[in-house]
């Protein structure tokens, strides 16, 4: 079932074209991974599905996307702190009015409950990203995407959001983290290049070679391989090292 559907969109900043009748579907309970290299597309996709540019072709639960089915939709951006409301963190989470015990729930749960009464402009890097995830988190959304952001978090953590029953979208330039979602759509000059499943797309690896550069997993991979070390490629580096160490 689609939670996110985009359908036929065309949209262009001036006489620059971005997008040209592009067709997306975005399924209930996934952990969707779009990639592209930079000036393809997503970052102004996330704008357009959360209403930061205009469009009238973005469905979310069936329903054309307003203000209010936004609400369900987190959002982590790339530069989090541009959008914080609150003069500390306790009141960025709670913006504009959430229950306390939800809040130190959320912020145990990223280990930032230490760090509720610090000022906002006192936070580390990571320490924002938490809170950005923090805020998104609160509202119990039921899509929650990540603009770039992704690396910032614990994966396995994020997997169990997935199990909670949250959509993920991670908008991505980095190949490695393809192997990390449950299925892929390549954007390529504002169009969709290729998409599938994981199995997909380790089974077409020349699509992504051609565009976007190889998975560092996949490339050690190949390159064990062509020396016989291993019969079969990887996804995950550490069973890699493990059977390595095994068969050692």
């Amino acid at each position: 079932m689609g939670l996110l559907n985009i359908k036929n969109l065309t949209f262009k900043y001036k006489d620059k074209e971005v997008f040209n009748k592009l067709n997306l579907n975005i399924r209930k309970g996934s952990f969707t991974t779009i990639f592209g290299n930079n000036n393809s597309g997503k970052t102004t996709l996330v704008k357009l599905i959360m209403g930061l540019e205009t469009s009238t072709n973005i469905y979310f639960e069936d329903k054309m996307i307003n203000q209010e089915n936004r609400q369900k939709i987190g959002v982590v951006w790339s530069n989090p702190s541009v959008m914080f409301m609150g003069n500390t963190v306790l009141e960025e989470i709670s913006f504009p009015n959430y229950n306390q015990k939800d809040v130190l729930s959320i912020a145990s749960e990223l280990n930032i409950a230490n760090a509720l009464n610090k000022s906002i402009s006192e936070l580390t890097e990571n320490e924002e990203y938490l809170v950005a995830l923090a805020t998104a988190l609160i509202r119990k959304p039921k899509l929650l995407i990540f603009d770039g952001t992704l690396a910032n978090f614990s994966h396995r953590y994020l997997k169990s959001l997935t199990k909670k029953g949250i959509t993920i979208i991670n908008f991505t330039t980095d190949p490695d983290e393809i192997l990390l979602g449950t299925y892929t759509i390549f954007l390529n000059e504002g169009k969709v290049y290729f998409q599938g499943s994981l199995n997909r797309i380790l089974n077409n690896l020349n699509k992504l070679e051609e565009f976007f550069g190889m998975p560092f997993i996949i490339e050690l991979s190949e390159k064990l391989m062509f020396y016989d070390l291993i019969d079969k490629p990887y996804t995950s580096m550490q069973r890699l090292i493990n059977d390595l160490w095994i068969a050692e």
